[in-house]
């Protein structure tokens, strides 16, 4: 195998990584892991029996329980979120967005998808066609590969 291509592909990943995604948003307070937490939770209420809980998050966001916490705290405390015992489950609570947690939430995805529409017109629709189809491919050999390391545990 090609060194310089194992070294193109460090590269790259490294790049990637220290991409500052949350320039894409004009609130500070505000990422891409922060933008996933509230759109999760968005339709969540004290009243429903079908809201989305820290466990489900984990899964739905490939980040750790502490993370999500930590996170979920950072925005409770700017105002965006705020946690309801459930009125049929007294031991359970719910973690709901607030009116103004709703309202950065349309502006951040207003924000992230003007984002997402200049990016793709650069790269133009073929190229990004290619993106998706080589990142899911990616994601996929990544997945399998760390599914047979743990295997070998």
């Amino acid at each position: 195998m090609d060194g310089s291509l194992k070294e193109q592909m460090v590269q790259v990943f490294h790049r990637l990584h220290k991409t500052k995604w949350a320039g894409l948003f004009a609130n500070a307070d505000m990422d891409l892991t922060a933008l996933g937490l509230m759109r999760c939770i968005s339709c969540n209420s004290a009243d429903s029996d079908c809201n989305v809980y820290m466990v489900d998050l984990q899964d739905q966001l490939h980040v750790s329980k502490a993370a999500i916490s930590q996170m979920a705290n950072h925005l409770e405390k700017k105002g965006y979120l705020s946690r309801e015992v459930k009125k049929t489950n007294r031991r359970k609570t719910t973690i709901v967005l607030t009116p103004l947690g709703h309202q950065v939430l349309q502006e951040a995805e207003e924000e992230f998808d003007k984002a997402l529409t200049q990016f793709i017109q650069q790269l133009g629709d073929e190229d990004a066609r290619q993106t998706v189809r080589l990142f899911t491919r990616f994601a996929d050999v990544i997945s399998q590969m760390s599914n047979e390391r743990q295997g070998d545990f």
